[in-house]
């Protein structure tokens, strides 16, 4: 049995439930995951990924939705959600020990969800434990170089899975300060 089972995967615009164009392809993103390397899935969002002739929904911006849980772990389920050309990547239980359920950029009122981005750069640096929050560097990686409320303090929230426990955490710092993650 894989270490990454994943219970839903739709690509297309919405999800089956609602009636809205979207193909199931959770055999398909399953057998990526069964195939993963030791940096972990890498998933492009794209029809030609999937073995897809033609386009799903013509016209429209589409999206992978995939929901999975890892190392027999349903109550720990994560969810990733990616748009045209973007690649997700899903870490490797055997080699990471992290996994990113969400984290939140910014303040009250305005705010990024960088969870793709930031999963992203734990699954190429699994060996990271900390983060250092703001800085030319940290918006680059998580933000594409913007500055929402330029001169405002802002937050990063993180809410992560210790993948070998199960254990859930949650991390919250200020620009300028260092969020380490220990479980």
């Amino acid at each position: 049995m894989s270490k990454v089972q994943v219970m839903k995967a739709y690509f297309g615009w919405g999800n089956n439930s609602d009636g809205k164009q979207a193909i199931d392809v959770k055999a398909e993103v399953q057998k990526i995951c069964d195939n993963m390397g030791n940096d972990g899935a890498k998933i492009l969002v794209a029809r030609e990924t999937f073995g897809m002739p033609a386009d799903p929904a013509p016209g429209t911006r589409k999206t992978l939705f995939i929901q999975y849980f890892m190392n027999d772990r349903a109550s720990r389920i994560v969810t990733r959600l990616g748009c045209d050309g973007q690649t997700l990547f899903i870490a490797n239980p055997s080699t990471s020990n992290i996994q990113v359920v969400s984290a939140i950029y910014g303040t009250p009122n305005e705010s990024y969800d960088i969870t793709q981005e930031f999963a992203n750069y734990l699954c190429l640096n699994p060996h990271v434990n900390s983060i250092r929050i703001d800085g030319k560097e940290f918006k680059d990686l998580f933000t594409y170089g913007s500055d929402i409320n330029s001169g405002t303090t802002k937050s990063l929230f993180l809410e992560l899975i210790e993948v070998e426990s199960g254990k859930r955490a949650y991390f919250c710092g200020n620009d300028g300060s260092t969020i380490t993650w220990k479980f």
